[in-house]
């Protein structure tokens, strides 16, 4: 059997912002492009989310977050 695809299908990627509170005081949101997920599988390949993870713009440490992620035209405007 042969396949021959006449049109693929375009899957614009998800733009979302998290907001984070380092341990030096700060509060900041980051994009997707700087944000890392941490999650844990549960049974069926379903996985959950644990948590954000960024680095703090002001004390370069890790900060975390467990907000739920927002569209990130909410938050920046280009």
């Amino acid at each position: 059997m042969a396949y021959q695809i006449i049109k693929h299908r375009i899957v614009k990627p998800v733009e979302y912002a998290v907001h984070f509170k380092c341990s030096c005081g700060c509060e900041f949101w980051a994009d997707q492009n700087s944000v890392k997920e941490y999650r844990i599988r549960g049974g069926l390949s379903i996985s959950k989310l644990v948590h954000y993870e960024t680095r703090c713009p002001e004390c370069i440490g890790i900060a975390y977050s467990a907000e739920v992620a927002v569209p990130k035209s909410d938050v920046f405007t280009e």
